[in-house]
């Protein structure tokens, strides 16, 4: 079995529909510091080597959003520019 049984996604669907929980918990995990979740990012720059591939069809992040990510990579970066991709 993959990922959460339908009950619980169900569950977790209903709660986070109530006025201001998705806000709640979204702003949770932005309180985490990043060198926390991820040990390649020190002092809010990722050290590690990247790649950053960006979709010319993806609705969530524009094209310069998707370019200035290489202002937080103090490590070797590699941006690709994948042509209808989502």
């Amino acid at each position: 079995m993959r990922g959460l049984p339908s009950e619980r996604v169900r569950h977790s669907g209903e709660r986070m529909a109530q006025p201001g929980a998705f806000t709640a918990a979204l702003n949770w995990y932005r309180n985490i510091p990043a060198h926390a979740l991820h040990p390649g990012v020190k002092d809010g720059a990722v050290t590690v080597p990247t790649l950053f591939a960006w979709g010319t069809d993806d609705w969530s992040m524009t094209p310069s959003a998707a370019e200035n990510t290489r202002d937080h990579i103090s490590g070797p970066y590699t941006y690709r520019t994948l042509d209808g991709a989502t």
